[in-house]
């Protein structure tokens, strides 16, 4: 493995550092990922996130979980498994739902990017 990995480094000068090969790949650019953004939310999404009009989708899925927790809907018998009630039976679509279904069916209750007005 170590073959491999030297044979990827430019060729040995004298005073060749692992570090300075790293600092010559210069400053990376960074991209503002969708999730960092701020979005709206739709009413319903809204009451079961705590009254918040917009939050990013991490902090939306963050709150969704912790209303199905402070709540107490996750199935006794398969914790991945969320029994919806009557808020969340209007953001999930069912009256059960699969954790890894969650984030789909909040999508369509994520509306437009809110607009800030600082530039990145």
């Amino acid at each position: 493995m170590f073959r491999l990995v030297r044979s990827m480094l430019p060729a040995a000068k004298t005073g060749f550092s692992m570090a300075a090969f790293a600092r010559s790949a210069g400053p990376k650019s960074r991209k503002t990922f969708l999730n960092t953004r701020t979005h709206k939310l739709s009413p319903e999404l809204s009451a079961v996130c705590g009254g918040k009009k917009s939050l990013t989708r991490t902090a939306v899925t963050k709150q969704v979980w912790g209303y199905i927790k402070k709540n107490d809907l996750q199935k006794s018998s398969d914790k991945r498994v969320v029994v919806c009630d009557a808020k969340l039976k209007k953001v999930m679509g069912g009256k059960e739902i699969g954790m890894f279904r969650i984030g789909k069916a909040i999508q369509p209750h994520i509306l437009g990017a809110v607009k800030s007005s600082k530039k990145m």
